[in-house]
């Protein structure tokens, strides 16, 4: 059986996006069953035949003129993996505390795969914090998270 070398480019162009209040994570080791009592956040679910490639997460703060307190924590972001029905602590990214003005922006994170982060068809990114809005009582505190990437479906 022939083997195809050439290079694979992604079928479809994808960007998910979305704002939420990221759920308190404060048992990291219970994440290989997924038993946390407080589950991570579902962000993002690969959906191409042949999987997904992510090229870039942006995680930003969603403090402004009129929410300007952004709270200390860490960012905790999870794979699932759907063939063995198991999640894995991938990254923990600290996200610095700001108070907004007209002249400092929100704190943003950024992870950039270099030759891209593969998903199997189903695979998943989920994402926790070790704190939020609800407990701080800071509006700044929610996360806005941008995924870009791309499907691989035959053609």
């Amino acid at each position: 059986m022939a083997i195809n070398k050439q290079p694979l480019f992604a079928g479809t162009i994808r960007m998910v996006t979305t704002t939420f209040d990221p759920p308190i994570i404060t048992d990291n080791y219970l994440a290989y069953n997924g038993s946390w009592p407080t589950a991570p956040q579902l962000v993002y679910a690969a959906v191409g035949t042949y999987g997904d490639i992510v090229d870039r997460i942006t995680i930003s703060a969603t403090g402004d003129l009129t929410f300007t307190t952004v709270t200390a924590k860490l960012i905790y972001i999870y794979l699932y993996d759907i063939g063995t029905d198991s999640f894995s602590l991938y990254k923990t990214l600290k996200m610095p505390a700001a108070t907004i003005s007209a002249t400092t922006p929100n704190p943003e994170l950024e992870l950039v795969f270099t030759g891209g982060l593969l998903l199997n068809l189903d695979d998943q990114i989920y994402i926790g914090a070790s704190d939020n809005s609800t407990n701080s009582g800071q509006k700044g505190d929610y996360i806005s998270v941008t995924i870009e990437g791309g499907t691989y479906d035959q053609q």
